[in-house]
Order: C-alpha cells, then structure tokens, then sequence
C-alpha cells in the first residue's frame, strides 16, 4: 500500500504493522494459577525465560508485538539452538515447554507461568510449518541473523529500504514514522452525535424529524377473513389499508453556556416544514426503514448538516442529501457510522471484531463532491 512518509510516496507492508498494532492492543500475558507449582529443579525454566528474552528483546517493531504462531515458533527454534538441550516445546498462540509431567512453561509476550497439562501435543514449532502467516519472511530473516550471533540493526534497510530513504536514514524521523504508520489522511476530532436529532454545524442547532401516522389509505389489494363460530361462518373478502405517514420538523439551538457557568437548555420550535423540505429525504428513509414492520416509531436517526448537505445514519446505513432543497437521499456505505463531518467531506467508521478478540477500526473518508473514497487511519483496541 501506498503512503506518504516524511513527504515522499512510498510502499510498505500494511499487514505486518496490523498484526503489530493488534497485538499491541491485547497486551496478552501468561497467569500462573496457584495450584501451578513445580517440584523439580527450575534450572531450565531460568534458562528457557533467559532464552526468550535474548531473543524478544532483539527483535524490532513491529515484530515483538505481534502474536501469532509463527512468532513463537521462531523463538521456539532459537531457544533450541541456544540451550543445546532436548526440550519438549510445541505453539498455540503462545510458546509451551515441558518441565515435568502434568506442568509447562508458557511464554505470550514478555511475561511467564507455569500452567497444567493433559499432554504434550506433538512438536509443530518448526518455522516452515507457519509459512502461510503475517511476518514469515521477516522472522526466517531474524532467526538466521540471532542463530550467527549477527546484529539486526539492519531490518529496516532490508525490509523497508525505501521508508527508511524517506526519513533520510534518520533515526528520530523513523521511529516517528513507525509509530504512525498506520495514519494515512487527516481525521478531524470525532462529532458526537445524538439519537433522532440532525446537528447542524454552520448554524448552531439541531434538528428533529416528528414522523407520524396521518391516516390510512384504501389500496387495490384485498385479503381473506375467515370467520367461525357463534353461529357465523363463512369467508370475506375485505380491502387492506396501508398506513400514511407525514412529517413535522423542530428545531432548537445548541445549548450554551450562561454567564455563571451554568448549561442554557434552550426551547424546541417547530419550523415552517415548505423551509425545511430538505429533510423530507429523512423522512422519506425513515418510513422505508420502519414501515415494512410496522414500526416507524422504533426507527433510530442521527446525522449532521451544514448549509449544502445533510449526511444521516439509520441502521449502519450512511447517506446524504442536498441541504437547501428537496433531493433524494443516496446511499454513501453500509456497516459503517458517521465518525464526523468537514465540508462535504464524510468520515466513517467501520468496525469489525478479529479473531483474537481486539477491535479494529478504520476510518475512511467520502468526498461527496468527488465521490472520491479514501482510507484514513487504521487502530486497534479492545472491549
């Protein structure tokens, strides 16, 4: 992927700092129960912690951050090479050795317990057995580079020559680099939105679509009434209605803050509706939504307008339309909410569960003049 570093364009491996950052966010570590304890002597428990941290503390960002299998499987393998020893070691999500019947050391980031065991699963810390997953390349580079005693003060200018070109070889320049690298755009602060109100933020209100029921209208469609019993049997045919829905629009300015410090909680007025038909396109939306349940009523909104559009969510649904007269609303994204708002420019969130249990969000941006869409910021995060 592409992405601007110091100024100039480059391309980097966007997954390798991905798995990075969620590891990061899991901050997961090794609890020893208390009923864990060991008889024998912990000579080689001392030995394998000494082990691993030779190799944890060499390696550069953003591989100690990242957990996968095919982390522990490298360090497994120079833990082997280290000690010389015959050791029963195998990978699940975390480094596992054998130190007596029934017990293991278990190794997940920087920290260590011992942890019971049924059995020892067969050995699969072999680095070829893990080839398919994020950083392979880069921890065989590792693990050839530890096992002759060589510096790894070279990954970057092997991995990433052209990032480390970008920062003119400095290291201050690169390490700020790194630590966003996963910022691609600019993101304005998030706007809090609230529940069945659209804010305007040119002018410093906010507004409320009242939908309700008008009415109901004969359709052409008819229906079967069966009728049994109480001396009445039969079969009707009668006309199905359908709902007509209509709309008012309030408005009411931002509260404030009076001269005392305390929140002005301003009064509610309803609009002329002929002024405000720009936010017919909301209601028209709501009712779709809504009505196929016949639930109109239960139907949640929130958006945000300015003096050209008004861009509006319903259900993870995210669109837009003109501010200052009637348009039809279009549809801009799906599972995604509104993260905030600048000058015809939307900005989304998108938010999906990984399998390890951290939170990714990503931010995207929607030119709505341009129709222009483009990624803005990856992060991680848990519950």
């Amino acid at each position: 992927m592409k992405k601007k570093v110091n100024g100039k364009v480059v391309d980097i491996n966007v997954s390798i700092f991905e798995a990075g950052f969620e590891g990061l966010a899991l901050q997961k570590s090794a609890v020893s129960n208390i009923s864990d304890t060991i008889e024998s002597e912990s000579r080689i428990i001392k030995r394998c912690v000494e082990s691993y941290h030779k190799i944890y503390k060499s390696l550069p960002f953003p591989l100690y951050c990242i957990e996968n299998n095919i982390k522990y499987a490298t360090a497994a393998m120079f833990i082997q090479d280290d000690l010389r020893e015959p050791l029963q070691m195998w990978v699940d999500k975390g480094l596992y050795i054998k130190v007596e019947d029934g017990k293991a050391l278990k190794i997940v980031g920087n920290t260590w317990a011992i942890v019971s065991i049924d059995k020892v699963p067969e050995d699969n810390t072999n680095i070829e057995y893990h080839k398919d997953e994020v950083g392979c390349r880069e921890f065989k580079w590792v693990l050839s580079k530890l096992m002759n005693e060589e510096s790894l003060a070279s990954f970057y200018n092997k991995f990433m020559p052209k990032f480390v070109e970008a920062c003119n070889n400095e290291p201050m320049i690169l390490k700020w680099e790194l630590s966003r690298i996963l910022d691609f755009g600019y993101v304005p602060e998030k706007t809090e939105l609230r529940e069945n109100r659209i804010i305007d933020l040119d002018n410093e209100c906010e507004y409320h679509v009242d939908v309700y029921c008008s009415g109901k209208r004969k359709t052409t469609e008819n229906y079967l009434e069966i009728t049994i019993g109480g001396g009445r049997a039969g079969i009707n045919s009668k006309s199905k209605y359908i709902k007509i829905y209509d709309f008012e629009v309030y408005k009411k300015a931002l509260n404030s803050i009076d001269e005392d410090g305390s929140i002005v909680i301003n009064k509610m007025d309803k609009v002329n509706k002929a002024s405000m038909s720009c936010m017919g396109a909301v209601f028209e939306k709501i009712v779709e939504k809504g009505s196929a349940e016949d639930a109109v009523e239960d139907v949640v909104y929130n958006g945000v307008c300015d003096n050209r559009y008004i861009v509006f969510q319903i259900y993870n649904t995210i669109y837009y339309c003109r501010a200052d007269n009637y348009s039809k609303a279009i549809e801009i994204a799906k599972n995604v909410s509104i993260y905030s708002y600048e000058n015809g420019r939307v900005y989304m969130l998108k938010t999906e569960n990984c399998m390890s249990g951290a939170i990714k969000d990503t931010i995207y941006v929607y030119d709505i003049d341009t129709k222009a869409l483009k990624l803005c910021k990856i992060s991680y995060r848990t519950q």
